[in-house]
């Protein structure tokens, strides 16, 4: 039999999965591909926590990617307990015994049920019904369907001339589909229809852009039509660009709209038939740069055009953001009054939980010493936010585990 003072021993691990397992001082990354034991570092990292730290089960957070394997990491967990169980008496056995009774309870979960624990922990503040329900993934996907075509519906039925447009020109089912797969998207990447809206704004032209644009066109026609000393091809060419530019010019004068695009983009290849060859007359490449493109196969892809298409694009866009903007606000209100939420509220809910109320972000400080995550290459932007949030905690200590290749 073992004395008192016997210490129970780490399991034998090769030298870069001690380093992983062991290693409690700081944040850690370990990337590692299939077969590697990613699973078995994390069982014995978590024992390493609570073999030399002073923690119970219930300031280590472990997090798994499925239920299924939560459960299995809480079945290794507990085997090994019971090997440590058999090998040690006295105090030390007593402290594990300690920890095998409190593994039942232990947070060994996926993101989802770590979100679900503290919003139920913190109802008033996270402004919840503390007996929220939990929609499976299918009623999730029919609550926000029953949404889009409710939104949709009112939108056509108000004469929304961009969605209108949108749906004579997609299809009122594809159109559905592609606003459900939107929804989706922005919400597990964390992102807000507000900054998505600022960012749509950013990223798309304006009208000064295309007035800019249409400046350096001038310019460069300019001096095409200032060249002299030209070949006789070229002159001709040159001539009849003189003569036909003004209705050009007029035709440019304004960024089309839905109705005058086919006109504006086949005045844009028709005046290409007066383009002359590169080596004959200055200025002909900056032409293609900024009417036709720089491509020979190009037609109205040059600089001027694109910044018309962009702007157009971007009526789009905003009609399509005010619209899950209303789809948002219906749904969040069905889901209020069901008290109802899906797996992407349980995340959002979680972060502004944190980043709104310090208070609540010191009372899981206090009580969560340690992240274990893994799969961690599985995860969506929001989840990334989550996780980096916690690990941002005074005293936090976070440890991921993925594989980039998958």
């Amino acid at each position: 039999m073992k004395s008192d003072s016997a210490k129970s021993q780490p399991r034998v691990l090769k030298p870069e999965q001690a380093c992983a397992a062991h290693t409690l001082d700081r944040h850690l990354s370990v990337t590692a591909g299939p077969g590697a034991g990613k699973t078995f570092v994390l069982v014995e990292r978590y024992l390493e926590i609570l073999r030399t730290q002073k923690v119970s089960v219930d300031n280590v957070v472990a997090i798994t990617f499925t239920n299924r394997a939560a459960n299995e990491m809480r079945e290794r967990v507990r085997e090994q307990i019971d090997e440590l169980l058999r090998a040690t008496v006295g105090d030390e056995r007593h402290r594990w015994l300690r920890h095998k009774r409190a593994l039942e309870g232990a947070v060994i979960t996926t993101i989802h049920g770590f979100c679900s624990r503290l919003l139920h922990e913190f109802p008033v503040e996270a402004n919840i019904d503390p007996q929220f329900v939990l929609l499976d993934e299918h009623q999730a996907v029919m609550l926000l369907e029953a949404a889009v075509e409710e939104s949709l519906t009112n939108a056509i039925h108000h004469g929304h001339e961009k969605i209108v447009q949108l749906t004579q020109g997609a299809g009122r089912s594809a159109l559905a589909g592609a606003l459900v797969k939107l929804y989706w998207e922005y919400r597990g990447e964390g992102l807000s229809l507000s900054e998505i809206e600022k960012l749509s704004a950013a990223n798309h032209a304006t009208a000064a852009d295309y007035t800019a644009a249409l400046k350096e066109l001038e310019a460069a026609m300019a001096t095409l039509i200032s060249a002299r000393r030209l070949s006789s091809g070229a002159e001709e060419k040159r001539f009849k660009i003189e003569q036909r530019w003004p209705a050009l010019r007029a035709v440019l004068a304004q960024p089309p709209n839905e109705q005058t695009i086919g006109s504006y983009c086949q005045a844009i290849e028709d005046f290409r038939e007066l383009r002359p060859i590169k080596s004959s007359a200055p200025g002909v490449e900056r032409l293609d740069e900024l009417l036709w493109g720089s491509k020979s196969g190009d037609r109205v892809r040059g600089k001027v055009p694109t910044q018309a298409f962009d702007l157009l694009a971007r009526d789009y866009a905003l009609a399509l953001l005010k619209l899950l903007r209303q789809i948002d606000d219906r749904l969040e209100t069905e889901k209020q009054r069901l008290s109802v939420v899906d797996f992407d509220d349980l995340q959002l809910r979680t972060l502004k939980l944190l980043n709104e109320h310090p208070e609540v972000m010191g009372r899981v400080a206090a009580r969560y010493r340690f992240f274990l995550v893994d799969e961690f290459q599985d995860t969506n932007g929001l989840q990334r936010d989550l996780m980096t949030k916690l690990g941002l905690m005074k005293g936090a200590n976070l440890f991921i585990v993925g594989d980039r290749k998958q």
